[in-house]
């Protein structure tokens, strides 16, 4: 059976253990005990806890994986040795499958869905695979994703070989997963269900901290404050430029009304967007997750609200604003549902979402310099693409999708006068290329950030991309 045969005939489940106990060890019984002859890997006495991710096909359980969860103080981690973690270890077992769906890369999928999905939900310290002597022939197909060999240790069915990933295999493993993910998806024409919809539910969520959310900032990890401002204030300028119609032209509520401006850096938008004739009523607020940019702010524009605050967790008011603005921020997130959902709490009924972001996806240019941008894409914890599937996203957490608008950014420009004409922006072709300039940041993107830079300052390439702006409403 190819992966072609189950377009549109496989549902993909989490499955709550008690529910679904009985199909899930049917399932392992059948592969583990009755084709391959090992009787211990069809229970384990963590499976109740475990989380569960299995594959359906005409109403049948055909492949399933899951994922055990360790704490801290967890005695498998003194019993493995493992390094003690600080926050949580996944540890992906038990990936079966009918032999008749093996080579449809069915199994491959959910794979790549529960590492992803524990990923951007958990974010546990490591990821871990074991494999007895009868599967550690699949220790080269896990090495792919970033599992190295880690030690052997001795169990009563023998030896047992223990795979990890360290901080930096644990993020080539994630960017490879959610390639498959798109990838595979679209092949099945079947939907990956949210892992934190599942928890949440079935009251799971002492897997889930926010408290590493808080900590999440993709953005300016790797990136200095000092060098980043004037490409960040040169970025509001210009996102000003060519919003100031978009905004002037919409809707938005009556003040007195509240707007939030998130993930606003320096301030210097919302500061700008704050004097338009509509808000004048309006009370702003600025909220960022760096204490950098905000005391930037709070020194630079003191008739503003200023607050450090995380995206997944605001700590403001259920309905309590009418406007919120994002802008450059959800292609930054590991978890943008997550952040959907708190979006979606905080505003009032009727507000309006308004979100800006750039989309990879949409660049042309050499192909030189389409390889950088999708390199950078394939190894970024975000998603560059994100409002591809943003409507979507959304939809799920209630929003009413409004409008969409494009502006297209291209080079063809003068230096220090860029125009904007209809739903085209123009910049000069060294602005243009400051756009990019924060890919030379990351270590593995140097190569090709270097020769992309080096083809476009030697030729008089086209480069365009697209800024897409999506408002919703609650």
């Amino acid at each position: 059976m190819q992966a072609i045969d189950l377009k549109n005939k496989v549902e993909i489940k989490w499955l709550n253990f008690i529910e679904h106990k009985e199909e899930i060890y049917k399932l392992r019984h059948t592969v583990f005990y009755e084709q391959q002859g090992i009787d211990y890997l069809t229970e384990s006495a963590r499976d109740e806890n475990a989380i569960h991710l299995g594959a359906y096909y005409n109403g049948q359980l055909v492949s399933a994986i899951c994922a055990y969860i360790y704490f801290p103080l967890d005695e498998i981690c003194n019993q493995w040795q493992l390094t003690v973690p600080q926050n949580m270890v996944g540890h992906f077992a038990r990936r079966v499958e009918l032999p008749e769906f093996r080579g449809c890369r069915l199994a491959e999928f959910l794979a790549a869905i529960i590492w992803k999905s524990i990923h951007e939900v958990i974010h546990p310290d490591f990821l871990m695979i074991t494999l007895f002597d009868t599967h550690k022939k699949l220790s080269f197909y896990y090495s792919t994703f970033g599992f190295d060999f880690l030690h052997e240790v001795s169990t009563t069915h023998g030896q047992l070989a223990i795979y990890a990933t360290n901080k930096e295999s644990i993020h080539k493993g994630i960017s490879k997963s959610r390639t498959l993910c798109e990838l595979l998806s679209a092949i099945f024409e079947t939907e990956i269900p949210p892992l934190y919809e599942f928890l949440s539910k079935n009251e799971q969520l002492s897997f889930f901290n926010i408290e590493n959310f808080k900590q999440e900032n993709l953005y300016l990890n790797p990136i200095s404050f000092k060098d980043e401002l004037p490409r960040l204030s040169a970025q509001a300028r210009m996102l000003y430029t060519f919003q100031k119609p978009l905004i002037e032209s919409e809707d938005f509520p009556v003040g007195p009304a509240n707007m939030l401006d998130l993930g606003c850096g320096p301030g210097i938008f919302l500061a700008m967007i704050s004097n338009l004739p509509k808000f004048k009523d309006y009370h702003c607020m600025g909220m960022d997750l760096s204490p950098e940019m905000i005391a930037y702010a709070k020194l630079s524009y003191k008739k503003i609200t200023w607050k450090v605050g995380n995206i997944y967790d605001t700590g403001l008011a259920a309905e309590s604003l009418d406007v919120i603005f994002s802008s450059f921020v959800m292609i930054h997130l590991v978890n943008p549902e997550l952040a959907l959902k708190e979006i979606y709490r905080i505003l009032k009924k009727g507000g309006k979402f308004y979100i800006v972001d750039i989309n990879d996806s949409t660049f042309e240019g050499h192909p030189k310099i389409k390889r950088m941008i999708r390199k950078h894409a394939q190894i970024y914890e975000g998603n560059r693409d994100i409002m591809n599937i943003l409507p979507e996203l959304a939809e799920k957490q209630n929003f009413k999708f409004h409008k969409q608008l494009e502006t297209l950014i291209e080079n063809s420009g003068e230096e220090e006068k860029p125009e904007v004409s209809g739903n085209v922006f123009k910049l000069g072709r060294v602005k243009m290329w400051a756009i990019f300039s924060f890919i030379s940041q990351r270590q593995q993107m140097k190569p090709y950030y270097s020769q992309a830079e080096n083809y476009y300052f030697k030729t008089n390439c086209k480069i365009s991309v697209k800024v897409q702006t999506q408002i919703y409403e609650k």
